[in-house]
């Protein structure tokens, strides 16, 4: 998660895309999907003047939805 929200507020676009694919592909980070959208929240609440983050935790937010090995059900109330 650390890795994940460095990647997203770092300048170096090819790691955060990186960052993001992975997200969207990987079937083992389903146990960390509290801490991503805690981590959303969190960024939202903190940078609404920010677009720059703003836009990577919408960035983020897609990567999960993608995800089809996520179940989002649970966490949707935070999201919206």
């Amino acid at each position: 998660l650390d890795h994940v929200s460095a990647a997203l507020s770092s300048d170096d676009v090819a790691l955060r895309v990186s960052s993001l694919k992975s997200i969207g592909e990987e079937p083992g980070l389903q146990q960390l999907l509290p801490y991503f959208v805690r981590h959303v929240c969190d960024v939202i609440a903190r940078n609404l003047r920010n677009h720059v983050q703003l836009a990577g935790a919408l960035q983020l937010v897609a990567e999960l939805l993608v995800n089809p090995n996520f179940d989002l059900d649970r966490y949707l109330h935070q999201l919206l």
